[in-house]
């Protein structure tokens, strides 16, 4: 009895944590932010997605600007397209991911019978929505591409100064952080795999927890996969 008690504790404070905001991502947390400066901005991810492509794009005009790049007009539509696809894609990993918590708090948590398999999963959401934590690997991965790509960059385009290096790394950085959230995506899919839970015993795949785990996964990696063409593209 004292064990089963326990199961419904832990299962029910894994849900209010993800429900609460606690293992939120960093994205998530810049759109809560967002709203709560502009709380007249419309509802859903399309009002904080266009302010922050606007803000981001605006800064980088005035920093191109500042530096009097010679081919700057040349810059415009490609560093805007690459902004809009950047931040799209990281909204779209923000919002596979709150698939994920919805279907983990509707479906999975309650198949899991190991109470060590759920503290271990609240463990883990807590590091991977760590903001320093992802800080620290978005700036990892842009010190491991920019000495690649930077010199591509001056072929393509020339000198850069100090403030037209700052908005080219901007973009970079968004780039970072996008890899990092599907990274931790797909380890979260990975950890999942290793939990003991409870499954229809004739057809384990048309088990609610598989079967609304399976449709999230198909759906959001066809569109990642075409986003990640696209940015390859760009």
């Amino acid at each position: 009895m004292s064990e089963t008690a326990d199961l419904l504790t832990l299962r029910a404070e894994l849900k209010r944590k993800l429900a609460d905001g606690t293992y939120d991502p960093l994205a998530e947390r810049v759109v809560k932010r967002v709203r709560r400066i502009f709380p007249r901005l419309l509802h859903g991810d399309i009002a904080p997605f266009v302010f922050l492509v606007f803000v981001n794009t605006s800064i980088s005009y005035l920093l191109n600007l500042y530096d009097s790049v010679a081919n700057f007009r040349e810059w415009l539509f490609p560093a805007f397209s690459a902004f809009v696809l950047f931040w799209f894609a990281i909204f779209t990993c923000l919002r596979f991911q709150r698939h994920l918590y919805r279907v983990l708090s509707g479906y999975v948590i309650d198949a899991m019978t190991q109470p060590q398999d759920i503290q271990d999963l609240s463990r883990w959401l807590k590091r991977f929505s760590n903001s320093a934590v992802t800080l620290f690997f978005t700036f990892l991965f842009l010190a491991a591409i920019m000495p690649y790509q930077y010199p591509l960059q001056v072929a393509a385009h020339g000198a850069m100064g100090i403030t037209t290096t700052i908005s080219l790394s901007s973009g970079f950085v968004l780039l970072c952080l996008m890899e990092y959230q599907l990274i931790t995506i797909m380890a979260l899919i990975a950890l999942l795999s290793r939990y003991c839970m409870e499954l229809y015993e004739v057809d384990p795949n048309m088990s609610p927890a598989t079967r609304n785990l399976s449709r999230v996964i198909r759906d959001y990696v066809y569109l990642l996969t075409r986003l990640a063409c696209s940015i390859w593209h760009t």
